[in-house]
């Protein structure tokens, strides 16, 4: 039996790859802050990662994460120079595509690579390339815009938590109560006076 591969565009979206970048920061103690316009000017990285000791860690370090879709999508990101002007802002930048749109040896070598699968249904991220350092050291008014844009991010994810917890409780009790009423008699008796 011939088994043919689902094309990475039928699967991925910028969603997807970033949840699965979102569990390997995780994974090494860090936190992912989605879509910011905090770090760079004149753009919006998909992804920061905060490393764990972040408050504590000097100098502070910023990792930036670019999701790139396709092929296309990244020739397009490379010609226009999007990936130069986000790593000057930053320590480290990351671009992050789907297993087959882009091979680690087409992108610059002052990049890291992170590839995105899907196995069992999940989508997993590997590290191709680790990003090269550099120093730079950003200003105190970016840092204190990340720490809001950290905390603003967690709350939508606090809430985002409560309302599947209400969800999850409404439908338990409506599977108790339709339960229930299965084991009841369709009629009842009437109350004696």
């Amino acid at each position: 039996m011939l088994r043919t591969r689902t094309p990475y565009h039928d699967i991925y979206n910028a969603d997807t790859v970033l949840d699965a970048v979102d569990a390997w920061v995780r994974n090494r103690s860090g936190y992912l802050i989605r879509e910011t316009g905090q770090v760079v000017k004149d753009g919006r990285l998909d992804g920061l990662i905060i490393p764990a000791g972040f408050a504590t860690q000097v100098p502070v370090g910023l990792t930036g994460v670019e999701v790139k879709i396709s092929r296309g999508d990244f020739q397009r990101g490379l010609a226009a120079g999007q990936y130069e002007k986000y790593a000057r802002e930053l320590n480290a930048l990351y671009i992050a595509t789907p297993y087959d749109a882009v091979k680690t040896s087409g992108v610059p070598k002052e990049y890291g690579h992170l590839i995105v699968s899907v196995r069992r249904d999940d989508p997993v991220c590997v590290c191709r390339r680790r990003a090269p350092w550099r120093n730079y050291m950003p200003d105190q008014n970016t840092i204190w815009r990340l720490v809001f844009d950290l905390l603003d991010q967690q709350q939508r994810e606090q809430r985002e938590n409560q309302k599947n917890i209400y969800r999850l409780r409404e439908n338990i009790c409506a599977i108790a109560v339709e339960k229930i009423r299965a084991l009841l008699p369709n009629e009842l008796p009437e109350a004696k006076r």
